[in-house]
């Protein structure tokens, strides 16, 4: 819940280049405000496109397109959610559906590849089907049904019998945090509450590209060269002993949360930081490495107030944590500042990095 505590204020902090990972890091007022104090704004310009003309896919969209294209990957990338809703009419069911993807348009979106860069555009509305009853099978071929691209992304079924609404959505129109988002929209709209158009995909878009101007884009740049230009070696888990192919165990551990939660505050850390380094130090004693690379997912929605937003905006990360054999604390404080040096740079594309290292 920490980063997304930080968006909120971050919501508020909007005019200033500040981070969802500075926040989270610095913990207290006094040192967010000495952090504003230090930082220039970046002056983006973030109203490039229009609901007309559609917008070139962002970063985070374009990891997913390109691994569909190159690697024929129709069938995943499927994102369901089912909600109950026995509490309001059909009638007030559908009226909602058509109202929700009005207010968050990306819901209509489709991917236009007829010219060099893939582009989101806006179509028409999504199907919506209402059945009286649906079996085992049929709710399953509702549910994995791969898209056709370059047709609507998004699909609604309403069960009449459980008076349940399935919908399934791409994902390079939809993230996790996107559940919470539709979920919660569709039932204000359903109890007559007012919720506002939400284009911040558009915004995406432009950001991905007017970051590239920018001496913060430099910045990263020279961070992930550091971090990887001299570590090329890649490690694998290293083979069991008498055993030529992988094999699997289990250890259930019992944890006392109270004893975590005071871990996290004495050493002022978050729960994804603790778990990330234990992570990192567990697949470094696999791998007989005393670095080990991994990769992060982080929300993205940080420098785009995309708190209340519907679309793809999630950053994969690559890090390198530095396992070799050092105090409890220590380890946690290198830990801990890799984390969040790298997460202030999520803007940085990960196709490239893929590319260069």
């Amino acid at each position: 819940g920490d980063s997304l505590g930080a968006i909120r204020l971050l919501s508020i902090l909007k005019d200033y280049p500040i981070t969802a990972a500075d926040i989270t890091n610095l913990k207290t007022p006094k040192l967010i405000a000495e952090k504003l104090l230090g930082t220039k704004a970046l002056n983006l310009n973030l109203d490039q496109y229009t609901l007309t003309s559609g917008a070139p896919l962002s970063e985070p969209q374009l990891n997913i397109y390109l691994d569909i294209v190159m690697h024929q990957k129709k069938e995943s990338y499927l994102i369901p959610l089912k909600m109950k809703l026995d509490k309001y009419s059909l009638n007030d069911i559908t009226k909602a559906l058509d109202k929700i993807v009005d207010v968050h348009p990306i819901l209509k979106g489709y991917i236009d590849n007829s010219s060099d860069t893939p582009f989101i555009k806006i179509g028409k509305k999504p199907l919506v089907k209402v059945v009286n009853k649906i079996n085992r099978e049929g709710l399953i071929k509702f549910l994995t049904s791969s898209f056709d691209i370059n047709q609507e992304l998004s699909r609604f079924l309403f069960n009449k019998e459980d008076k349940s609404l399935y919908a399934v959505f791409h994902h390079m129109i939809f993230d996790g945090l996107s559940t919470m988002v539709f979920s919660n929209h569709l039932l204000d709209i359903l109890n007559k509450k007012e919720v506002s158009k939400d284009t911040t995909f558009l915004k995406a878009s432009s950001f991905s590209s007017e970051i590239k101007k920018t001496k913060l884009y430099k910045e990263a740049e020279l961070f992930y060269e550091k971090e990887f230009v001299d570590n090329e070696n890649i490690v694998e888990v290293i083979s069991d002993i008498g055993v030529n192919k992988p094999s699997f165990n289990s250890l259930k551990l019992k944890v006392d949360q109270n004893k975590i939660n005071e871990f996290i505050k004495k050493h002022e850390i978050t729960k994804n930081v603790l778990f990330t380094s234990v992570f990192a130090y567990t697949l470094s004693r696999f791998t007989n490495a005393s670095k080990s690379y991994l990769a992060m997912i982080e929300n993205g929605r940080d420098r785009l107030d995309a708190m209340n937003s519907i679309g793809m905006f999630v950053n994969t990360l690559p890090i390198l944590i530095d396992c070799a054999n050092d105090s409890i604390s220590n380890f946690i404080k290198k830990s801990k500042e890799k984390i969040y040096q790298t997460i202030n740079y999520n803007f940085y594309p990960f196709r490239e990095l893929k590319h260069k290292y």
